[in-house]
């Protein structure tokens, strides 16, 4: 019951808020991408920024594209 609250939770915050500040970036294996000036994760190794990648998308935009 936990897992639909803490999504709900991200869901919930304004997309200005989301796409203004770029977030630290924890990586232990992924490559980092940059693309003007911000960092991604390249999380499938590809060399590209993908969809679900891009933090800057909302959080159903990503889910769309991982599960596509």
């Amino acid at each position: 019951m936990r897992l639909p609250l803490l999504l709900l939770a991200a869901v919930s915050i304004p997309l200005d808020a989301q796409r203004q500040q770029q977030p630290e970036l924890g990586v232990r294996s992924a490559p980092v991408l940059e693309q003007n000036g911000m960092r991604f994760r390249d999380l499938n190794k590809n060399g590209r920024l993908d969809v679900y990648e891009d933090w800057r998308k909302t959080p159903a935009v990503r889910a769309r594209d991982l599960v596509a």
